[in-house]
């Protein structure tokens, strides 16, 4: 019996851990020990006492389990339950999963709302640089109408003049697409302050006609 006390394999080591498991699990069923392993070779325990390796050869670890018997765990309060089943501590704590689930109506209104955002963004923008502009012609003896107050004759010669004179705040001329942006600002900002009848980018509207045509020249200058 001696040498049953040197210093254990990691063999050893491995079978000793899956004893003490299946000797728990056995008698929380209330099953023998014993009678589980009663055909267990004899051997197996002799090669293992004297230091030698488990004869695989000799040994099936085919031992009839129910994985689904072995999955199963006691909880805090004695009853069974199957780890399988265990819902994750995400889910039991309450906490939001990583990852949102979208339908296709919720991203188009996701892009409509960004459209949305910019288009306003532009159009106030717009409507400041035209009061800006309104404001430096104050004690110039010239009479800017606010937006709202504009007539097809204003449209033609004074909106003209703020597409030839306004300027970026270092002073430099707007980019073609960039002007346009904001005489279509100045459009919405018209119709927002409720004038729906007055649309100086309409091709077929020959009452604007003169201001378009200034437009087109100060685009391609």
């Amino acid at each position: 019996m001696d040498g049953f006390h040197h210093e254990l394999s990691e063999d050893d080591m491995i079978l000793s851990q899956v004893l003490e498991t299946l000797e728990d699990e056995m008698e929380l069923r209330n099953v023998n020990i014993e009678d589980f392993f009663g055909e267990f070779p004899s051997n197996v325990l002799d090669e293992n006492a004297s230091g030698d390796l488990i004869n695989t050869s000799a040994v099936s670890f085919d031992l009839g389990l129910d994985l689904d018997l072995w999955l199963q765990v006691p909880s805090e309060n004695g009853k069974i339950q199957n780890v399988k089943d265990e819902k994750p501590k995400d889910q039991e704590q309450g906490v939001k999963p990583r990852f949102a689930e979208m339908t296709d109506n919720e991203i188009d209104t996701l892009i409509e709302d960004a459209e949305n955002k910019n288009t306003k963004k532009t159009t106030k923008w717009a409507v400041n640089v035209y009061e800006d502009w309104k404001n430096s012609k104050i004690g110039s003896g010239l009479i800017i109408p606010n937006l709202k107050d504009l007539s097809v004759q204003d449209i033609n010669s004074i909106l003209g003049k703020f597409v030839v004179e306004v300027r970026k705040k270092n002073g430099e001329k707007y980019p073609a697409k960039k002007l346009y942006l904001l005489v279509t600002g100045l459009l919405r900002g018209m119709r927002s302050q409720g004038v729906s009848n007055l649309n100086f980018l309409n091709e077929s509207d020959d009452r604007f006609l003169r201001f378009r045509q200034i437009l087109d020249a100060q685009m391609k200058n």
